[in-house]
């Protein structure tokens, strides 16, 4: 077997670094969950991630969630503010692809966790929108090449950002065609009306339901996340 597809199981234990640069800051090496520490090797940006497998192919998100997992990982940080005590901009806002997301699905189908047309596969979960910039054509390139392949898993996709007027009938049609490969999509909007010193990104998430509507195996949720109390 190719080196490249070495794997550790049970997961290696996360890497942290405490008091990281002296910030007063503890951040993992890579993504929480994620099935390698090695960051050369593509199982890094595969992760558990509730109770799905996710696929993060990008780093970057715009959304600015004070909340957000991915500022957890010191890779998808940037370093720099960082340094400069600038925490306003210590994410990495514009998506960047860091493993082509079809390599992470080469490896993702011979990992000893994945189960062939059971397990639930994520994409973007841990450090970016899954529709937004070039995530949207990266999540594509993945729905469609595990669904041409024969795999049947289902696919959780959350998303804050929804879809744009221009891409709405793009993504109808292509939810159609992962439809009637037999793929199951579940697509949760996550929206909880939360001040935009925690959300700062607002926009009519729910604007295009009714064009996803009737689509065979699509399932659509409310996703009520995070949970903040007071």
């Amino acid at each position: 077997m190719d080196a490249d597809f070495n794997y550790v199981w049970p997961v290696e234990d996360p890497v942290i670094y405490h008091n990281f640069d002296g910030k007063n800051v503890d951040l993992y090496k890579e993504i929480y969950g994620a099935l390698s520490q090695n960051s050369d090797n593509p199982y890094s940006r595969i992760s558990i991630a509730n109770s799905t497998i996710s696929i993060d192919p990008t780093r970057g998100c715009p959304l600015g969630c004070a909340y957000c997992v991915s500022g957890s990982c010191i890779r998808n940080i940037n370093k720099e503010n960082l340094k400069n005590n600038d925490f306003s901009k210590v994410f990495i806002t514009k998506p960047e692809m860091i493993f082509d997301g079809v390599t992470l699905v080469h490896h993702l189908v011979r990992h000893p966790a994945f189960i062939k047309d059971k397990t639930v596969i994520s994409l973007c979960t841990s450090t970016s929108e899954p529709f937004f910039g070039i995530n949207s054509e990266i999540t594509w390139s993945v729905l469609k090449y595990i669904a041409d392949h024969g795999y049947k898993n289902p696919f959780w996709l959350v998303t804050k950002f929804g879809f744009t007027e221009s891409e709405i009938g793009l993504w109808v049609s292509r939810f159609k065609y992962l439809s009637k490969k037999g793929n199951k999509i579940i697509l949760s909007i996550s929206w909880s009306n939360l001040p935009k010193d925690i959300e700062p990104f607002t926009n009519d998430r729910f604007k295009h339901i009714h064009s996803l509507k009737g689509i065979p195996n699509l399932h659509i949720s409310h996703h009520f996340r995070p949970i903040i109390n007071g």
